[in-house]
């Protein structure tokens, strides 16, 4: 029986694992961004405008007469915030 240690093929990597767990961190934190930054463009509606969105939920339990209120209330509410009220949720 051979004194010393062995060599294992599969554990003299020239990499070791705190290179290879940074290395796909850094791949991830790259591309990432880059698809996300595609999904807006090709979207189902092709609609979007590449920049950050957002929604707002606005409900009112009286009549549906208020309904134009509430987009009203959106738009005011999206200037007010420097953002564009791009519609409803699911349109």
């Amino acid at each position: 029986m051979p004194k010393g240690r062995q060599k294992v093929p599969h554990l003299d990597a020239p990499l070791g694992l705190p290179t290879c767990l940074w290395l796909e961190l850094a791949g991830l934190f790259l591309l990432v961004p880059w698809v996300m930054g595609l999904a807006g463009t090709g979207g189902p509606d092709g609609q979007g405008t590449g920049g950050p969105s957002w929604a707002v939920h606005l409900e009112s339990l009286e009549g549906d007469g208020e309904e134009e209120t509430l987009e009203q209330q959106a738009d005011a509410l999206a200037q007010a915030a420097g953002l564009v009220n791009a519609g409803r949720i699911g349109e």
